[in-house]
């Protein structure tokens, strides 16, 4: 980050850590750490824990990147699709933002509506000792 880069943590929903605790992203998002969930998460294509976290991030306007987990085009199907309408019915706002500033992150153009979308707080009680569960 000190060198200009902009640091993108993929599929944070499938990390077993950050599933007990949302909340545990909420800091690298406010450095301007980008959030890259996978499309096949909110398909609930590796399950419903996961498709669940992805659901929850895509409410708190966690997520910034939709990616597709497609690493081959022959085995794997993309479902960008299928993944965007999710994201369309179920935070309009998010979505605008993702499809105005895709494009924008690809070509380093500044994002200072990035930490303008406000991130929506769990409902849970939050300690500082759930860091360490």
């Amino acid at each position: 980050m000190l060198l200009g880069a902009k640091p993108i943590l993929a599929h944070p929903e499938r990390n077993l850590k950050i599933m007990k605790n949302h909340d545990l992203i909420i800091n690298l998002i406010n450095q301007g750490v980008m959030m890259q969930i996978n499309a096949g998460s909110l398909l609930g294509d590796n399950g419903k824990d996961i498709k669940k976290t992805a659901q929850e991030f895509l409410k708190r306007n966690m997520i910034h990147i939709l990616g597709s987990d497609g690493h081959n085009i022959t085995s794997r199907k993309t479902k960008l699709k299928e993944a965007y309408k999710i994201v369309e019915k179920v935070n309009v706002k998010l979505y605008n933002w993702i499809i105005e500033n895709q494009t924008n992150i690809i070509n380093n153009v500044d994002l200072t509506e990035f930490l303008e979308l406000k991130l929506k707080k769990s409902k849970g009680k939050i300690s500082f000792f759930n860091i360490f569960k």
